[in-house]
């Protein structure tokens, strides 16, 4: 099965926005929109809130705050899509970390598939790689300069 991924300007700059003030420590949030036709097209991105776990080398989202955000963006007719996160460094592939959490979270949800993304920071340069993760493994969908 193939997918692909679209993402708007502003779920772009919102993911850019996080990155650049989290600074050294990694940080992420929820992606949401719809999917259709394999088809996942981001219309937001938001950040982790508050009281969340972060260092230089993992992040842990606060999920009240992420499930508040899912009720909302449900509200406004948007479909939880997955979460992004930042990665250390060029680590622009998902580590085994990643791979297990996800495979949690299918396990929990009544879907067959999540979207990943991974930002990288180098100077002022962020850049964005997106995932669909599925209960046999991930396939890359595509990157984006933000």
């Amino acid at each position: 099965m193939t997918y692909s991924v679209g993402m708007t300007g502003n779920a772009l700059q919102a993911i850019r926005n996080e990155t650049i003030r989290a600074g050294s420590l990694e940080t992420g949030g929820g992606l949401f929109g719809n999917e259709q036709r394999n088809r996942f097209t981001v219309l937001e991105a938001t950040g982790p809130g508050t009281h969340y776990d972060a260092s230089g080398v993992h992040f842990t989202p606060n999920t009240e705050v992420l499930h508040r955000q899912i009720d909302d963006a449900e509200r406004r007719g948007l479909v939880y899509l997955g979460e992004w996160h930042r990665h250390p460094g060029t680590l622009t592939v998902p580590s085994d970390g990643d791979m297990r959490t996800f495979a949690h979270m299918l396990d929990q949800m009544p879907i067959h598939n999540l979207l990943m993304g991974i930002a990288t920071r180098i100077g002022s340069e962020v850049n964005f790689h997106a995932y669909v993760v599925q209960r046999d493994g991930c396939t890359a969908l595509g990157f984006f300069r933000v």
